[in-house]
């Protein structure tokens, strides 16, 4: 449920107005004109990001000789095989200062306790019974830390052997930075669905998020790796354990505290991510369903004067939300009206035997020049993107490419429609 919502029956009411309202504009608005507000929304902040991911330079790292303890909590629930190689990763972190392992067993039933009873050089820390939130086993990890700095790696995640290496010097520039993290990179890019999202996480974990970052405006301390300042968690106190993406509602709640967000571009964290429809599916349920909840439990910082990131680059997300909303609603137009025009063509051969075959009418209109264009910029963030990745760059497969151009991102944009719904009429999500 969203924290602090009016009535579920308002939310609901309200909702459907909304929908109503945008669905009818969409309908009655004619289609140049809808197609031109879209993509002039896209490139413009498409254009934002690439201008100045090109200006941008890197700000130097201090040198220190003092390294702080940090304690790296794996939260872990049914990961598997995937948990001891996360856990090897771990330990081959190089790291000169007192580094402790805290692996949380989230009532796990696939034999993660059995694992971490054999493993030695950690504390394994085993809850009874699974929490249904990622939140409550980071928290239950911090509890026993010890380190000055927090380091939380998700148990199916494999960081480079220099990560805290590069990360940890970040904190010494300005005691106000709260959390540094990484570039997220995928581990498993074998099959066409991975290699989609290799394509995905070199924009959003890449390009986007350098870019961000130069601006102190993270959106997100991503959870296959990111460290923070333990005296910062305890400001916020702790991770919130009524959203479902505890590592966003984290970065919000430092931006309000008055902390700063840092991304070190060298430090690579490899993730497995979804191999079926599926899973994806579910996966990014979860994380725009938490992406909701945090943007309403913070709706109060809108345009807030404290830091650009809510004056200016968190408004500029919500419009985008509202773009995809919008851009969903005119693919469903336009898909009936293809289908009403290929329905009554096939009635005019069937009765009037051959005749020109007429096109639907938004074939005739400027969208499809639009979308070209966006297409084409969409592109160049793609390489972009990929040359944010120093090392080991995405091979952009063709096939893979193609499909992020075309098809992903309705895919996408479905799926953020569905979980808007399913948050508003109440249907529960867990980790």
């Amino acid at each position: 449920m969203l924290p602090s919502t009016p009535p579920r029956h308002i939310l609901i009411l309200g909702y459907a107005l909304f929908l109503l309202l945008v669905g009818a504009a969409v309908i009655l608005f004619p289609l140049f004109w809808i197609t031109l507000a879209l993509s002039a929304t896209f490139l413009y902040v498409a254009c934002l990001f690439m201008i100045h991911f090109i200006e941008l330079k890197r700000e130097t790292v201090p040198i220190i000789t003092k390294w702080p303890s940090i304690s790296v909590v794996v939260p872990a629930y049914n990961r598997g095989e995937a948990l001891e190689k996360c856990i090897l990763h771990i330990k081959n972190m190089e790291y000169p200062g007192k580094k402790q392992i805290i692996v949380v067993n989230d009532g796990s039933s696939d034999g993660t306790k059995e694992l971490l009873a054999q493993t030695k050089g950690i504390v394994a820390l085993n809850l009874g019974k699974n929490s249904g939130r990622k939140a409550f086993a980071v928290n239950a990890g911090i509890q026993k830390a010890t380190g000055e700095l927090i380091a939380v790696v998700d148990g199916d995640s494999y960081p480079n052997p220099d990560c805290l290496l590069r990360m940890v010097p970040h904190f010494f520039k300005d005691e106000k930075i709260g959390s540094v993290t990484s570039i997220v990179r995928v581990n498993n890019r074998t099959g066409i669905l991975q290699k989609i999202q290799e394509i995905e996480y070199a924009i959003g974990f890449g390009l986007y998020n350098v870019v961000l970052s130069s601006f102190d405006s993270l959106f997100v301390t991503p959870g296959p790796l990111s460290i923070y300042r333990k005296e910062a968690l305890a400001k916020a106190g702790g991770f919130d354990t009524h959203v479902i993406t505890e590592d966003m509602e984290i970065t919000f709640h430092l931006h309000q505290l008055g902390y700063s967000l840092a991304l070190e571009q060298d430090a690579h964290v490899y993730s497995d991510v979804p191999e079926t429809i599926s899973a994806l599916f579910n996966q990014r349920m979860r994380w725009f369903r938490g992406g909701i909840e945090t943007a309403y439990k913070y709706r109060a910082e809108l345009f807030s004067s404290q830091k650009i990131f809510f004056r200016f680059f968190f408004p500029m997300r919500l419009a985008l939300e509202f773009v995809t909303l919008v851009f969903f609603l005119l693919i469903v137009r336009m898909s009936y009206e293809t289908l009403l025009t290929a329905s009554t063509a096939f009635a005019s051969l069937y009765t009037i035997s051959f005749e020109v075959i007429p096109l639907p009418e938004w074939r005739f209109t400027a969208t499809a020049f639009y979308y070209l264009l966006t297409t084409i910029v969409t592109l160049c963030i793609v390489i972009f993107g990929a040359n944010t990745l120093q090392k080991d760059k995405p091979s952009l497969s063709m096939p893979a490419l193609f499909l992020f151009l075309f098809v992903y991102g309705f895919f996408i944009a479905g799926i953020y429609v569905l979980s808007l719904t399913k948050l508003i009429i109440g249907v529960k999500n867990k980790w």
